[in-house]
């Protein structure tokens, strides 16, 4: 088994396990993106396929 300095592990947080993820804004969804700019009048497909 590794042993692992405490001291080390403060000044190198990256060596440790990684801080839970924050819960953040759920990603929009991409076939709703398609869906809003298609029913939409006038899109060109540069917005399409932005």
């Amino acid at each position: 088994m590794i042993e692992i300095d405490a001291g080390a592990m403060r000044a190198r947080p990256w060596l440790g396990v990684a801080p839970p993820v924050m819960e953040s804004a759920p990603r929009p969804d991409p076939a709703a993106r398609w869906l809003d700019l298609l029913r939409a009048d006038d899109v060109s497909l540069d917005e399409l396929f932005a």
